[in-house]
């Protein structure tokens, strides 16, 4: 039972902590990057859009993820969108949740905003609101837990 357990608490070091970096790194990369391209998106390029689905993974809580899915056609191609705005669809709070889920249905004609150099990256909505600050937050804990359990995992400061 003993080995059992120090097999699990390595695999949580050896997988986790590497893991939680690289997502981290990634989250951080998002939250400097989307505020400063939110600017430019407001002056992307619309074309009209429909929406195919959209629906709530998982159970409501403070952190809510969306999956969405519209279609809309740039110059004779059609894509399929996936994005409400930069970030992944991340929702915050249950108000927010409840408010995208009331504005936004299948079926419904929307506004979609497309990149100009890349037609396939589009998004219906420009503003960030409070995922910019989260991503950042969220992003220095994946580093600081990650970089702890590759420092645990290279170091071996807990025996096994």
């Amino acid at each position: 039972m003993e080995n059992i357990f120090a097999i699990c608490l390595g695999s949580i070091f050896y997988l986790g902590g590497p893991l939680l970096l690289v997502m981290g790194i990634y989250y951080l990369y998002l939250a400097i990057r989307n505020p400063k391209m939110a600017a430019a998106t407001k002056n992307w390029p619309t074309c009209e859009g429909k929406i195919a689905d959209i629906r709530l993974i998982g159970r409501k809580s403070w952190m809510n993820n969306i999956e969405l899915r519209y279609h809309y056609t740039v110059n004779g191609v059609e894509y399929t969108g996936k994005n409400l705005n930069l970030f992944p669809n991340t929702i915050l709070g249950k108000d927010r949740l409840d408010e995208i889920l009331e504005q936004y249905h299948a079926g419904q004609y929307v506004t979609v905003y497309t990149n100009p150099d890349k037609p396939k990256e589009a998004i219906l909505e420009t503003d960030l609101g409070d995922q910019s600050r989260f991503f950042l937050i969220w992003s220095i804990v994946n580093i600081v837990v990650g970089l702890f359990l590759v420092a645990v995992m290279v170091f071996g400061i807990v025996e096994g």
